[in-house]
Parts: structure tokens; sequence; C-alpha cells
């Protein structure tokens, strides 16, 4: 039994485990007394393993247990365990050193690869987990379960991924790949929770022994009760491989407030999975998502939710409201395509504007309403009209006149074709003809889902702002940019408005060596699976990017003034470009916001932390991309080219 925690390589502290260790888990004096102790399975030879860079373990059971210590595992080894690792000390960090893939560690044994009871200041970095005969891969339990971070790791094999019960506090896990789980993917009771930039799929394998729902019942996440805030962003939820159950469940908190947002949920209805559950909580944004094929889309039973600016296809249900003592549901700027049932209230107060009901089917149904009374709906794009479209109660309607008459709702309300860009490859910009520009009712939002700034006056319907579009310097004459990219993953940008600007197009002469690319809201462009999630590429924004080898891009057309580009950049994270030819330093560009800037990131890993007078980025330059976190929002216009 053994003490553990991972800081990642400690000669590269350039990624953004700095700012975990430095400001989330450790203080300044701490760092000090640090020990770190290096193992290698390979180093079976050695007959001095002191546990230094040059002498290290050959296995985590020689290795002293202390707190304050990291445990580094040599990058494309391989740890051969029965033995559960069980974490008996505070403030400890577990994570690689050297070149490689990440090490291996394959638990052979029945209780829990990783284990800590009331343990705090926990971390785990760069590690690939596996423990197929496993309860768990990483399980906290205990009061004092407090400050775990779980970051850039590959979990794999067990009952559940990652466990958190008895009341464990401020849990992140950022940026890991969760796979072949027989049930959750992630569950957790945590207090307060962060899950970001993960891949959770083929999670409740128990569905092929056996696909009753009171058997295989694991969800990609799961929170339940006592978590007090949770905020899931930017993650690929996928439910298609396996049936039942939820790419996300929340439930059983009454007092819980949360964020979804800039997520992909992928469901399946034939298998009766579903995207987004909320039950029994309190208050939730539900904003800038894409959920797909789910039997329902997003299923909220709660006291109160925004559910804004989000992309929902090919669903049984798409938005079903239910109620549970609610107070109020705000249905804002959602784009609804190819759902059986788009937009439903079984008694639950909600406002429902600005949406774009497009049906496909000739039974599908735009809106159903159990009680008028607690509806406020209007200025809504529904197509087409259909026998039976919307339902009040017991009353059907086939045109949308007749509803207003009798309802008194939608009275702004229109039923025409919205003019989507190209609607069967998931592309819901409008056209310049469209009846949904400028359509809108004012309703208080700041951007919309591509983060484009809603302009004073009324908005479009629909979750894409078409007048925000980047058409700068359009009797400019045409340019390329040359963009490389090496291979792996980094951050991109251009400072060109293409033409032709979808994703597919830009990158078509090098579509062979990407792997996948990805914008902030969590949309992906996946080449070898014909997914376009994105759709057009655009200036000034960063997409994160993975590819088989170096290569590089060029992309044609109009470039951009950066001083007319209105760039906003929200609380906490976001992903931003450079739209300047020129390179220049971060710290002059970034000027005007620098009190609101707690950490800038680049693609490989470099920081800018105005706090700790940390500049290891320099200049910022053209066709790089940077994860920004900012305290509070701010509107930010970078400078001309000079």
């Amino acid at each position: 039994m053994i003490d553990f925690k991972i800081a990642g390589d400690l000669r590269v502290i350039k990624s953004r485990i700095l700012f975990f260790i430095l400001a989330y888990l450790l203080n300044a004096s701490s760092l000090s007394a640090q020990t770190t102790y290096y193992i290698d399975p390979g180093n079976v030879s050695d007959t001095i393993q002191d546990g230094s860079r040059e002498h290290p373990f050959v296995s985590y059971l020689y290795v002293p247990q202390a707190s304050y210590s990291y445990y580094l595992l040599k990058r494309g080894t391989v740890f051969n365990t029965g033995n559960y690792l069980d974490i008996i000390c505070d403030n400890v960090s577990f994570g690689s050193y050297g070149q490689g893939d990440r090490p291996k560690i394959i638990y052979s044994g029945q209780e829990y690869a990783f284990n800590a009871n009331s343990r705090k200041n926990i971390c785990f970095r760069s590690l690939d987990i596996e423990a197929i005969n496993a309860l768990a891969n990483i399980h906290f339990t205990g009061e004092g379960s407090d400050n775990i971070l779980i970051e850039d790791c590959f979990i794999h094999g067990a009952q559940w991924g990652i466990r958190a019960t008895g009341n464990t506090s401020l849990l992140k896990i950022i940026n890991c790949e969760i796979f072949n789980i027989y049930y959750d993917g992630i569950f957790a009771n945590a207090d307060k929770i962060e899950i970001a930039n993960c891949h959770i799929y083929d999670v409740n394998q128990a569905w092929f022994i056996d696909p009753d729902e009171s058997f295989s019942n694991g969800d990609c996440i799961q929170l339940t009760n006592p978590c007090k805030e949770f905020n899931i962003h930017h993650n690929i939820l996928d439910k298609t491989g396996t049936g039942n159950k939820y790419c996300f469940n929340v439930s059983g908190m009454e007092k819980a407030v949360g964020v979804f947002e800039y997520n992909t949920c992928l469901a399946e209805d034939s298998l009766n999975s579903s995207c987004l559950f909320m039950g029994s909580i309190g208050m939730t944004d539900v904003r800038y998502n894409v959920f797909k094929s789910g039997k329902t889309g997003i299923y909220a039973n709660l006291h109160s939710a925004k559910i804004h600016y989000n992309k929902i296809t090919n669903c049984d249900q798409a938005i079903k409201l239910k109620y549970s003592g609610a107070t109020l549901s705000e249905v804002y700027n959602n784009v609804l395509y190819d759902n059986r049932v788009n937009i439903s209230s079984d008694n639950a107060p909600a406002k429902v504007n600005n949406n774009i009901i497009y049906l496909t089917q000739p039974e599908d149904i735009a809106l159903q309403y159990l009680n008028v009374q607690k509806i406020k709906s209007d200025h809504n794009l529904i197509y087409p009209e259909q026998n039976n479209f919307i339902k009040l109660g017991e009353i059907n309607f086939n045109t949308i006149s007749d509803f207003q008459e009798v309802s008194g709702l939608d009275n702004n309300s229109k039923t025409a074709d919205p003019q989507f860009a190209d609607a069967a490859v998931g592309d819901f910009h409008v056209q310049s003809t469209s009846p949904s520009i400028n359509a809108g009712t004012e309703l208080g939002l700041k951007q919309d889902f591509e983060g484009s700034l809603l302009q004073d006056g009324k908005p479009d319907i629909g979750c894409f702002e078409s007048k925000n579009k980047v058409l700068q310097n359009q009797d400019a004459m045409p340019e390329t940019q040359n963009i490389k990219i090496p291979k792996g993953w980094s951050m991109i940008s251009t400072y060109i408005d293409p033409i032709p600007g979808n994703l597919k197009n830009v990158l078509g002469p090098v579509l062979s060596d990407i792997i996948i690319v990805k914008d902030e809201r969590g949309n992906i462009f996946w080449p070898g699976f014909d997914v376009n999630q994105i759709g057009n590429i655009v200036p000034a924004e960063g997409y994160l990017i993975c590819t088989h080898k170096d290569c590089t891009v060029e992309v044609s057309g109009i470039a951009v003034k950066p001083e007319n580009m209105n760039i906003y950049l929200p609380d906490n994270y976001s992903y931003v470009g450079y739209p300047r030819k020129k390179s220049a330093p971060i710290d002059s560009v970034l000027s005007s916001i620098s009190k609101q800037i707690q950490l800038v990131k680049d693609g490989d890993g470099l920081l800018f932390w105005n706090d700790y007078d940390i500049n290891e980025i320099g200049n910022m330059e053209a066709g790089r991309g940077y994860q920004i976190k900012m305290n509070g929002s701010a509107e930010f216009h970078f400078p001309a080219n000079e």
C-alpha cells in the first residue's frame, strides 16, 4: 500500500498543471518541501535504485510514503500490479517523466487501482490506467477528501472510471479520455465539481450482458446529492455504443447550481439512450451545446432551467419540461431540427422565445403544452405547418394562426423556411434572405452559439447571429495565410475570412493528416467519421487540433481588420485566436484587459500568468490559438495591423 500524486513531467512545468499546483493544490511555502521520486519498471538491473532520475525505483511499492511528494512513472513503460494503490498521505501527486506515450498502469485486482479515504490535495496527470477487474480506476471517499485534480489521463476497464463518494469536495477532471467502462464513466457526489475537455465513450458495457435498464444503468457522467455546484463544459459525451441512461445525469440535488455548456452529447434513441437528464435540482444553465439522436435531448425536472443557444437534432423528444415545483424555465434561441416532439411542457412554467423548429416527418410536433396559463411563447420560427403540429392539452392545431387565436400565444411567431446553410450536415447558419434575421425579441443575452456578440435591437431567431458574421474588407484583394500545424495537439487560428469558409474545404489539402478539431463550444470536426459540427472557420477564434504529422494549411480569402472585431471573452475559460498579421508581445496586445486575465496558455502549454509575473509565451503569433481564463467577462479589440 502506497501514496501518490501527479504533477506531470516536472521538467516541463509549462503546462496548465503549473496553475493547478500553484494556485489550486499547494502554496508557495510548501513547494520547497516537495520531494520527487522516479519509477521505471524496466530498471530491474540497477542495484542502487534510490528513486532519483538516474537510479529510479522499479516499482511504486518501494517508494517511501510522505506528504508533499511527486511520484513520476517513466513514459513508454508499463507497470503491472495486483495490489491496489492506497493513497494515505495528503499533498501528493503522481504523473510521468521522459518521452513517449503515457506510462501505463495495469491493475489486475478487484478493488480500486487507486484509492483514497479522506485525503486532500491529490493530483493525477498524464497516466494511462487500466483496471479490467476493478470496482473503479480511481476512487475517493470519506469526509475531508478535498482538492482533487485528475488531468490528461486515459482511464478504462473498470466498473466505474472515476468514483467519488462521501462528500468529496473540489474535484476537477480535465482533459481525460474515459472509455470501456462497465457502468458510469464518472460517478460523483462531490460538493463542487468541474469536468472539462474530456472525451467519455463506450460506457455502460453492462448493456451487452443484460440490456434491461435495471441492470445496465451506466451514464457517461452521473452526479448526485450532496453536490452543490457543478461546471461541465467542453466535453464529448458519447452514448451511441451502448443503450440506456444518459450522457449527463444530475439528480437529487434540490439546492444545486450548475452550468452545462459547450458540450457535445451523442446518444441513440433506438437503444433507449438519451442526452441530458436534470431531475429534482436547483438552477441550471444549459447553453451552447449539441444534443443529437437521443430518446430525449434535454429532460428538465427542476426548479429553474435556462436553455439557451443549443442545437438539438434527431431526438424522439428534444426538450421536455416537467413540473417539480418549478419557478420558471427559459427556452431561448435554440435550433431544433428533425425531432419527433420538439418542445413540451407538462404543467411546467416556461418562456419559449426565438427558437427555430424545423419538422421533417409528417407526424412531428413542434409545441406541446398542457397548461396555456403556465406558458409565455413568442417570436419562434416553425416550419412547416402540418396536421396536428401544435398541441394544447387535448386540442390539436394545423395552422399557427388557429393556435394564436385560441391560446393567445406566439402572436409574433412565423411559419416559414429558415433557409439553413446546409441542415443535412448540421450547418444551421442561415442565408442572408432568411426570415429569422432580426425577427427575435430582446432577451438580455450576450452572445450566440459561436460567441458573436448580440447587437442592440432585435436579435435573430435561432442560435446564430447572421449579422455578426465577419465580413471585413470585402473590397480588398484576396490573400493567403500559411498556418504551420505540428504533429499531435496544438491550437490554431486565422486572420483570413476564407472563401469558402467550411472547415472541410479549408483543411481539404491536408484532410488525411487531421485527426480531430474542436472549438471552445465543444463542437468537433472529425473527418475520419465525416462529422463537422463546427461548420465554418471563423477569424479570431481559436481551435484545438490534433494531427498525425506536421502539415501546413493555406487559408485563402479576405484579411480582417483586427481593430474592427469586437471580441467577447466570457468568464472562466475560452479559446481566442490572433487576427493580426505580425507577432506582438502578449502583455502589450492584452494590456487593456490585463486586470481581468487570470491565465493564458498556448498550444505548447506555455503560460502567460500576470499575477505571478510569468510570461513564457512572449509574443502572440499569427496562425496560433490560445486558451484564456478570465475573472469576469470582457469585450476586447485587438490592435490594428502595423
